[in-house]
């Protein structure tokens, strides 16, 4: 386990368990009140079954395994104990401590715990430390860092760092790219070791709690252009439709995006062939114009039809009839007491797999856990959960979606989803897999100091249907030859700052 204490064995015994083994980590626990997965300093290999899914879900790791290597990234999950707080919107600055090639020769030299023995070259803080003082500032920020301590600035895209889940959670994963950005991770490129510790900071950056060091053995990472092996998630293409399904996508275009950046929203509508798109942020005119655009852009045999509320700015778009589904969610009431719209809109499609209720929604932006923002979602969700259902009770397949802004805590997710399955259950929640990556993210702007995290979420009835594929489409992951294929530039998805997310479904028989 990974959490936070104070007692901790030498780092150098813990490196002595690995050692002669291909990939491979070790942690040993905390010897104070630990919680989580049980590890004794027993060493789990990697093997070639075993991946890291960035999803904020811990459960496919080993039991002993706190930190991996592949070819690309290293990875680490750990907890703050008996802390239930948003990773990059938090009271204190959690850091990531890493000794890229495992030596103490280079990078600043640790003299005391925990960094002892340890030559930090990488520093990732959480909630980073503002420079001027006071209290930790929002989302993560990277340095390298040289003999004598001094810190400089990476742009967080250079290490292609991030963190799952984006809300307040027990168990965070994270991962970083194994980056020419720093020096002496080049010295492992063609294999090592490496290692590290997790601390805690208090307003001053001194470090006031730590995790057990964790050390690691890295493979050979991947040359450039040596290419993915076919099938392997990491190849890059884009999913086909699967038989028999409706495919429902939902998307965040950024304030109009498809008025002012037609030509990529085209490409990425066009390539992804979604029957239904839930949109958000088309703030600009009403069904009419939303139609046209689609009519002019979007190939379709039988046309598009489009619903969106007058001044709203979500809307539905499909390629079969849609009628509109219900009433409007109710307000509701902000903190100070006064009113907010819920952005939510819902329609039956008359679909070749049959009638399927749909609906789109965009929850309240911002926060962190237990913030005004966030209880505000939590308002939000519970509003159109209880539309919804009372408008979807005659028809069996169901799919909900949007952006639900989870950047503080999970509650709203399982209010929109609550009994409102076809046999009274919760409905389910698709987990789409970015194709190209490892990962669940979909959102992506490196302008922040945010890192990409999951912020749109679909659900859909499994009591009565099934999804048969789904996935996150980002063009920055895809291969050459998924891009040429599909008629796509790798700068598409920078036209808005979310990724379209898919997912096929059909009724169960």
């Amino acid at each position: 386990m990974l959490a936070f204490c104070r007692a901790f064995p030498a780092l150098t015994s813990a490196l002595a368990l690995v050692a002669g083994l291909s990939v491979g980590v070790v942690l040993v626990g905390c010897q104070q009140g630990s919680k989580g997965p049980a590890n004794a300093g027993r060493l789990e290999p990697a093997t070639a079954e075993f991946s890291v899914m960035l999803d904020g879900d811990i459960r496919e790791w080993p039991t002993d395994s706190v930190a991996w290597a592949d070819q690309d990234y290293i990875y680490l999950r750990f907890t703050v104990e008996n802390e239930r707080f948003t990773l990059q919107s938090a009271p204190k600055t959690v850091a990531i401590l890493i000794d890229a090639d495992g030596s103490a020769a280079t990078g600043m030299a640790g003299k005391q715990e925990p960094t002892a023995g340890i030559g930090v070259d990488l520093e990732i803080q959480c909630s980073p430390l503002d420079p001027n003082g006071g209290a930790p500032t929002k989302g993560v920020a990277c340095f390298a860092v040289a003999a004598d301590g001094t810190r400089t600035k990476i742009d967080n895209a250079e290490l292609d760092v991030s963190f799952a889940p984006t809300f307040a959670s027990e168990w965070y994963e994270m991962r970083v790219k194994r980056s020419a950005a720093i020096g002496s991770m080049a010295a492992n490129d063609a294999g090592g070791t490496a290692r590290g510790v997790v601390v805690m900071t208090d307003a001053a950056g001194e470090i006031e709690a730590w995790a057990d060091p964790f050390g690691i053995i890295l493979p050979p990472a991947r040359r450039a252009g040596e290419p993915v092996a076919a099938g392997d998630v990491g190849a890059g293409v884009i999913p086909a439709r699967a038989n028999g399904t409706l495919r429902v996508m939902t998307l965040n275009v950024l304030k109009s995006g498809p008025v002012t950046r037609p030509d990529s929203f085209a490409r990425l509508l066009n390539a992804a062939t979604p029957d239904v798109v839930l949109l958000e942020e088309w703030d600009e005119g009403d069904a009419t114009s939303v139609q046209a655009w689609f009519t002019t852009l979007v190939k379709s045999e039988s046309g598009w039809h489009v619903l969106k509320p007058a001044g709203s700015s979500v809307a539905i778009a499909s390629r079969y009839p849609i009628t509109a589904l219900g009433d409007p969610a109710e307000g509701v009431k902000k903190d100070d007491g006064s009113d907010w719209k819920v952005r939510y809109v819902a329609g039956k499609v008359n679909s070749p797999i049959g009638p399927v209720a749909v609906a789109a929604m965009h929850l309240k932006c911002c926060g962190s856990a237990d913030s005004w923002e966030d209880q505000l979602r939590v308002r939000e969700a519970k509003a159109i959960n209880a539309t919804f259902a009372a408008a979807a009770k005659d028809v069996k397949v169901r799919v909900m979606g949007g952006d639900l802004n989870l950047v503080g805590s999970r509650p709203p997710l399982d209010a929109l989803r609550a009994g409102i399955d076809t046999d009274g259950t919760d409905m389910n929640v698709a987990d789409p897999v970015v194709s190209g990556d490892h990962a669940m993210y979909t959102w992506v702007d490196w302008s922040t100091t945010f890192t990409p995290g999951r912020l749109d979420y679909l659900v859909y009835s499994d009591a009565s249907a099934e999804v048969a594929r789904c996935f996150v489409l980002d063009t920055s992951r895809l291969s050459d030859a998924a891009l040429n294929a599909a008629g796509l530039s790798r700068s598409d998805s920078l036209a808005t700052d979310h990724r379209p997310v898919v997912v096929d479904v059909r009724g169960k028989r």
